[in-house]
């Protein structure tokens, strides 16, 4: 039984916050496919457990994790078992500037301990109607960030340190070089004049993943990127995203994934057509005015 909700909301002129949509999640399908998107997005995850794996590390969720992906940020979701979570998607310049002052940003995504949002949460998606659901959303997105706003000092502020930027400068060089065959800890030294050993300890402290699996990452996640968008020749996708070996490269997205390539490309073109067949299933019936009997027009 598909217990999912998702209720979408139309474009209004001079809103300040542009809310895109309201949804409760429990497919796995869905939670497992790969994303890049232009909006950012607030979660709550309300019940199972999972990981969230990004581009600057890999996250738990637990029931009553908040969580958040930026504008333009590479992620996907991994189910450890029975995963479910609300999410609201939005534009909004402001939220993403209030999100920062609470810390909840790029690099701090999580915040864990809010399982009593989840009525609200709840509450607001199930009650809101077509005309009500932008406000509703909005609202829910301000409160839970007042609520993480109360335990804001209890969370670290790396930025501050001379590791976390080593780190940070480290991860932006992979994520302009991840194409490049070559890239590695010790082209990395070089580049930055410090020792690997040095470089390794920064990253993995800050991120809590090793420089080399973070790269892995990366360019898994834009081989998935690039199969959205329609290249399926896997050698071609593997000399893109830096691997000079398809064959390697079919290995690691398997140890990354859990499935093939080629699968993995079947199992989205299966989703497309699911979701045309469902659209088509939901467009209104068109009738002509010889349609209609006698009387009623």
């Amino acid at each position: 039984m598909n217990d999912n909700i998702c209720k979408f909301v139309p474009v209004r002129e001079g809103e300040e916050m542009r809310v895109i949509n309201f949804v409760f999640e429990s497919n796995p399908a869905m939670i497992a496919v790969h994303h890049v998107q232009s909006w950012g997005t607030l979660y709550l995850t309300a019940r199972g457990e999972g990981t969230l794996h990004t581009d600057v590390g890999d996250f738990p969720l637990r029931p009553g994790t908040v969580f958040f992906t930026a504008p333009r940020q590479p992620f996907y979701i991994e189910q450890d078992g029975g995963l479910a979570y609300y999410y609201i998607s939005f534009m909004s310049q402001r939220f993403l500037t209030e999100a920062a002052r609470v810390r909840l940003t790029r690099e701090t995504p999580i915040r864990e301990g809010f399982a009593s949002l989840e009525a609200f949460w709840k509450q607001s998606l199930d009650e809101c109607t077509q005309d009500s659901v932008s406000l509703a959303a909005e609202s829910v997105l301000l409160y839970t960030l007042s609520r993480l706003g109360r335990k804001q000092e209890n969370v670290p502020d790396p930025a501050k340190t001379p590791r976390h930027r080593v780190a940070a400068e480290m991860r932006a060089w992979a994520a302009a070089h991840y194409s490049d065959p070559t890239l590695s800890l010790q082209t990395l030294a070089s580049q930055m004049s410090y020792s690997p050993k040095y470089l390794s300890d920064c990253f993995s402290r800050t991120y809590n993943v090793g420089f080399r699996e973070y790269v892995l990452t990366l360019r898994i996640q834009r081989a998935c990127e690039l199969m959205q968008n329609g290249v399926t020749s896997s050698k071609e996708i593997a000399y893109m995203i830096g691997f000079s070996d398809p064959l390697y490269y079919s290995k690691a997205f398997k140890r990354v994934l859990g499935t093939s390539p080629q699968k993995h490309i079947a199992e989205l073109r299966r989703l497309r057509e699911a979701k045309e067949a469902e659209k088509h299933e939901e467009e209104p019936v068109g009738y002509e005015p010889d349609d209609y009997p006698d009387g009623l027009l």
